[in-house]
């Protein structure tokens, strides 16, 4: 099951490596989750994270400052990943404080599409890259 429920603010526009256009907007606890059938990718820790993972991304990267920079280096890593991993064009940036990651993901236009979400979470300090996945199926 894949569950987005998003109340954003401030929209911001960002362009990848690959020079793909997406619309970038930071969530907080109040405002949003995020599921996959094994379980929130905002409140698991680190190990969890890992273990959802579907591709092995052995690079370090630059560890991102903010939301912004964290949006702009997982949405550049999930374009080389997957085709269409945010079919809205969007991309949804959340600060996961146990895992002390920045989760980023696409958004599906609505919850009857049968498109994917891609994932990746980057730890906050290092730069590691915990996950990377996208979920094809909603329920």
């Amino acid at each position: 099951m894949l569950m987005i429920c998003c109340s954003c603010s401030t929209e911001i526009t960002i362009i990848t490596d690959s020079n793909h256009e997406y619309s970038f907007e930071e969530i907080n606890d109040e405002t949003g989750d995020f599921d996959l059938s094994c379980g929130s990718l905002y409140t698991v820790d680190a190990e969890t994270l890992r273990s959802y993972s579907e591709v092995a991304y052995k690079e370090n990267v630059p560890a991102p400052a903010n939301a912004k920079e964290a949006a702009q280096t997982g949405a550049s890593i999930l374009d080389t990943e997957y085709d269409n991993w945010s079919e809205s064009k969007s991309v949804l940036v959340h600060f996961n404080k146990e895992a002390n990651a920045w989760i980023v993901h696409g958004q599906l236009p609505d919850r009857y599409s049968a498109g994917k979400v891609g994932v990746i979470a980057i730890e906050a300090e290092t730069g590691e890259v915990l996950c990377i996945t996208c979920d094809r199926s909603i329920d």
